[in-house]
């Protein structure tokens, strides 16, 4: 009586040998350490972007006055919105923002200078002309 093989069988002249199945090469496990790690990053950079600032140095400590030094600029989101202004001012204002061109050499309106260009300080200096001026 032969012996049983049932791992064995005949391989014949034009059949390739099948390979075990492996897993993962070098490469592949390199590019999702990657991913795992960039996504990581931008989780990280998501949270911190979300994270609320502190309003100014009066506001931590009540009691010390505000420091003096040369005066804040608007924040460019106020500036967009009006926030402050009476309704009609407010109308007018913003009318303004859409029209005027910004003189710092982009050939934007001050609404898209302030909204697009961050580093940009004439446009935030001339919207906030108008806004004290309607005021």
């Amino acid at each position: 009586m032969p012996e049983p093989t049932p791992n064995l069988r005949i391989v014949g002249e034009g059949e390739r040998r099948r390979r075990p199945r492996r897993g993962p090469g070098p490469a592949v496990l390199l590019v999702g350490l990657y991913a795992i790690t960039f996504g990581a990053a931008l989780w990280l950079l998501r949270g911190q972007a979300l994270r609320p600032r502190a309003a100014s140095a009066s506001a931590e400590h009540p009691s010390r006055p505000p420091a003096a030094g040369p005066a804040k600029t608007m924040d460019r989101r106020d500036l967009l919105s009006g926030t402050g202004l009476a309704p009609e001012a407010r109308q007018e204002y913003l009318k303004s923002l859409a029209t005027d061109c910004c003189d710092c050499g982009c050939d934007l309106t001050l609404a898209e200078c302030l909204a697009g260009e961050k580093k940009c300080v004439r446009g935030v200096q001339m919207a906030e002309e108008r806004w004290k001026r309607l005021r």
